[in-house]
């Protein structure tokens, strides 16, 4: 996901909407709760989803050893 925010200004994917895009998957509702119409509350969790996922993005460096970096590499190239 850095990768490709550090190509924004071709794909218009900034930090910020790749963040609006994974957040949903990783921060979902549990399936009888999804029924329910967005309150003010669920926004929130959003919201902070949102903002979590950004900054791991920004982070990612930080969060993540080079070494560990080379490992997702090899694991998604299997």
């Amino acid at each position: 996901m850095k990768e490709i925010s550090k190509h924004s200004a071709k794909n218009k994917m900034e930090v910020s909407n790749i963040a609006i895009t994974i957040a949903p998957t990783i921060f979902r509702k549990a399936e009888k709760e999804e029924s329910k119409a967005p309150s003010m509350d669920s926004l929130s969790v959003m919201t902070a989803a949102n903002v979590i996922i950004e900054a791991m993005i920004v982070n990612y460096d930080q969060i993540f050893s080079p070494e560990e970096v080379k490992q997702f590499r090899v694991s998604a190239a299997l």
